[in-house]
């Protein structure tokens, strides 16, 4: 299984998100928070026209509660984040989040209890018409701290050959 990475986010990233977040004006709480964040599609590669499901986690792995937690997801230009949609899953018990929505995910003001986690999952098309052959999908986190996880899968239009069904994943259970 590959490794994805995370990182501190670059500043345009950020900046990007932040004045997006700002309209929110939200104040972090962070005192003994410790974030993790990660983002996988359990996929190489994807196809032109295929719909990708990302599963963005968001966990609080230290002794504090956090409170206005904001993070969104940006995408390259061969991924059509005007016609995603996504949800929520994990919330209760004193963690909170957006629970669904269309376009990729702009959260704020999420609440996430120590030792908690949410997920997101966000289904974002392939653009059929994209010349990249290669496209990305980043988690940022940028309240309280700065965080961005990547995913990279590169555009196929077959794999393996014509004998090959739909999905291609490994079948040995």
């Amino acid at each position: 299984m590959r490794r994805i990475e995370a990182r501190r986010a670059s500043r345009n990233t950020v900046r990007a998100c932040s004045a997006l977040l700002a309209l929110y004006g939200a104040t972090p709480v962070i005192a003994g928070s410790d974030f993790v964040l990660t983002i996988e599609d359990d996929l190489d590669y994807a196809r032109f026209g295929q719909v990708v499901d990302y599963r963005v986690t968001l966990s609080n792995d230290g002794d504090t509660d956090a409170a206005n937690v904001s993070w969104s997801m940006v995408v390259t230009d061969g991924l059509d984040g005007d016609a995603a949609s996504w949800v929520c899953y994990g919330a209760g018990a004193g963690a909170t989040c957006g629970g669904s929505g269309d376009g990729l995910p702009v959260e704020s003001g999420v609440s996430l209890p120590a030792g908690r986690s949410l997920t997101w999952v966000v289904a974002v098309p392939v653009r059929a018409d994209t010349p990249d052959v290669g496209v990305d999908a980043a988690a940022v986190l940028v309240a309280p701290v700065e965080l961005e996880a990547v995913d990279s899968n590169v555009l196929v239009l077959l794999r393996d050959g014509f004998d090959v069904g739909y999905p291609l994943r490994d079948t040995d259970d």
